[in-house]
């Protein structure tokens, strides 16, 4: 993906978002279960590529109708995880959490959207965004320019 066509696709990823949130750490956000329903396209396993690397494998499942689990492969055999971590809604936020630690939490949903803001300094934010069934990128903030992430549907 060129320069131009991450700045595009950026551009109008925030647009569609209403704009970067002013103040990452002091901005909350409540949602309903339906609302935190509509993440479950994420559910499969995923090839990602960009950003300077090499391929990295995630898969995504619906554990309960309150949490989402994430794991990390080192190859394409997902069997055996190298990284865990969870998407839960809780009192109606939606928070991320790596080692029982929140990293970030979800600051809008929006359609096939979410936005992701940092909780634990060191962090940055980050957004989601579904292309399609088989498709969807991650673009996450950096001083200069985004990094985008494009993952595809493994094995679909």
């Amino acid at each position: 993906m060129t320069r131009n066509v991450q700045a595009a696709f950026v551009a109008a990823a925030l647009f569609a978002l209403g704009g970067a949130p002013a103040d990452a750490q002091e901005q909350r956000a409540t949602f309903d279960r339906s609302a935190f329903a509509s993440l479950a396209w994420l559910e499969g396993r995923w090839v990602g590529s960009g950003g300077g690397f090499d391929a990295f494998y995630e898969e995504y499942r619906v554990l309960n109708d309150s949490t989402l689990e994430q794991r990390t492969f080192p190859d394409s055999t997902f069997s055996r995880p190298d990284g865990t971590s969870t998407i839960e809604w809780r009192g109606g936020e939606v928070l991320k959490r790596r080692n029982g630690n929140v990293e970030t939490r979800v600051v809008r949903i929006s359609g096939d959207t979410a936005r992701f803001e940092p909780v634990m300094a060191g962090r940055r934010g980050f957004t989601w965004f579904r292309v399609s069934s088989d498709e969807w990128r991650a673009v996450l903030d950096r001083p200069t320019t985004p990094v985008v992430y494009t993952l595809k549907r493994f094995g679909g």
